[in-house]
């Protein structure tokens, strides 16, 4: 079997292998989801808070089997449980807001308003009583910043739970004093003039930053730069190159190898020609073309398939097969035509090869002409930015000094 007819069958191979294999694990699938089947009599009610539960279930009477779904709700609760429920999720509450915001008598930024309590299972919804300093959120307004009355202020933050049909409401009252807020913007200036303060009176070689500021305790860190996304960007760059620079190195492997074939071509021709038309035979002029290229010692890829060719012809290949195989493994026309008629001068005999052979010969020179002007264009396209740089370098030392001098 030839090399590409190996390759495929290990195509259709792997495939047909995971075909196989997925039929047969579906097949154990099938024998044991069968076997383990179990009877069900009863369903188990969801859990409070978790509202239903479906179940897919098979009926089977008789020898009819029908597919049904039941959906089960969950148990209705007492009052006496609904309450009981209210009273551990508002000490919850409690607790969480406590936690997150300190004294909730000397607040000073947002409040942090819990939205799941007691495992999820009664539903939280908050609203505040004066939404022109505190929104339902919990964010404070600009109007906190300097307006608040001289006394202070207290807004009740009202939380709404709910279990079923059941429903009650808690109060929590939260105190904003002008003395515990500051606005963002009045701070940064205060913390500005301490600094530039500090360093006009400290003559040593460090400043010492202020602790303290309006009796509020300040910290200071330095600030690093987050570079997180540099690494995500360098991941997803990275699985990029991975991904795109192998098929970018094949395309140019193609292209060069594609180029060198266009370029030798003619010269091969040219060659074999002379030979043939001298009264060689086309055994001894490959024979003599594959000999002159090893003796020079250089690589070049249309030699080398010429050069394995021959070698396929000393190993029992036929003439004639290893001719047209040459041919599709350079994959050009010309080299196809070539190797189709060398093939065909075995089977029909010599009369016409060296008139095909000069046909060839005409038009290879004329295929090398359009390449080599489409090769001097893309060498032009290549240097139009060199060019364009050094004319504005050219216009930039040509106007600057006129421009100096006025």
């Amino acid at each position: 079997m030839t090399r590409g007819g190996e390759c495929i069958k290990k195509k259709i191979l792997i495939p047909v292998l995971c075909v196989l294999l997925g039929g047969i694990l579906s097949l154990f699938s099938f024998i044991s989801e069968s076997k383990d089947r179990t009877r069900v009599t009863t369903l188990e009610r969801p859990k409070i808070g978790e509202r239903s539960r479906e179940y897919e279930l098979e009926a089977v009477y008789g020898e009819i089997v029908n597919d049904v779904t039941v959906k089960v709700n969950e148990r209705d609760i007492s009052f006496e449980e609904a309450m009981e429920i209210f009273e551990k999720s508002y000490e919850e509450i409690m607790r969480l807001m406590k936690e997150k915001n300190g004294d909730l008598n000397k607040v000073s930024g947002d409040l942090y308003l819990p939205t799941t309590v007691c495992e999820g299972i009664p539903k939280l919804e908050w609203y505040s009583d004066n939404v022109e300093y505190i929104e339902d959120n919990g964010e404070l307004t600009q109007r906190v910043y300097g307006e608040l009355p001289d006394e202070g202020l207290v807004v009740d933050m009202e939380v709404r739970l709910s279990v079923q049909d059941y429903a009650v409401w808690y109060h929590i009252p939260v105190y904003l004093a002008e003395e515990n807020i500051t606005k963002k913007a009045d701070m940064e200036k205060l913390i500005e003039d301490k600094l530039l303060l500090a360093e006009e009176n400290d003559k040593n070689d460090h400043i010492e930053l202020p602790s303290e500021v309006n009796s509020i305790q300040v910290s200071y860190y330095e600030k690093k730069e987050k570079k997180w996304w540099e690494a995500l960007f360098l991941g997803v760059l990275a699985a990029m190159v991975t991904v795109l620079l192998p098929k970018y190195k094949a395309e140019r492997e193609d292209k060069k190898r594609k180029r060198e074939l266009e370029l030798s071509f003619s010269t091969i021709i040219t060659e074999f020609t002379l030979l043939v038309g001298a009264g060689a035979t086309t055994r001894f002029a490959w024979e003599k073309i594959v000999r002159d290229y090893r003796s020079s010692g250089k690589k070049k890829v249309p030699y080398e398939e010429m050069a394995r060719a021959y070698n396929e012809m000393q190993n029992g290949l036929a003439e004639k097969e290893a001719y047209v195989q040459f041919g599709k493994r350079c994959g050009l026309s010309p080299y196809i035509r070539f190797g189709n008629l060398l093939e065909q001068n075995l089977r029909r005999g010599t009369k016409g090869l060296v008139e095909g052979l000069e046909h060839e010969v005409w038009e290879a020179f004329e295929e090398r002409k359009a390449l080599i002007v489409k090769l001097g264009e893309e060498a032009g396209t290549k240097l139009l930015l060199p060019m364009i740089l050094l004319l504005g370098i050219v216009i930039a030392i040509s106007i600057i000094p006129a421009f100096l001098i006025m």
